[in-house]
């Protein structure tokens, strides 16, 4: 390994639409399934690291932490995958 990729991170997401119950503003799908509920926003900070094993593929990881958050879970989230460049 002869070099890596470090990035750092920072994701925001601020409702538009703040306790409205209509239900096209919110989903009917996202109604049912409460997966995306109204004024729901964090901030969010992390970072990704990007490893080449070879000039074609290489390995991402990633972790991000709530700093603040409503209506949405604080836990870590965690990423990882495999890359193949063209």
């Amino acid at each position: 390994m002869k070099y890596f990729w470090l990035a750092a991170i920072i994701d925001t997401r601020i409702p538009i639409q703040n306790n409205s119950p209509d239900v096209a503003s919110i989903g009917t799908i996202n109604l049912l399934n409460k997966l995306y509920v109204n004024n729901q926003q964090y901030v969010s900070y992390g970072a990704k690291v990007a490893v080449p094993f070879t000039s074609k593929f290489g390995f991402n990881a990633g972790m991000n932490l709530a700093a603040l958050s409503r209506n949405a879970a604080a836990a870590p989230a965690f990423s990882a995958s495999i890359y193949y460049k063209r």
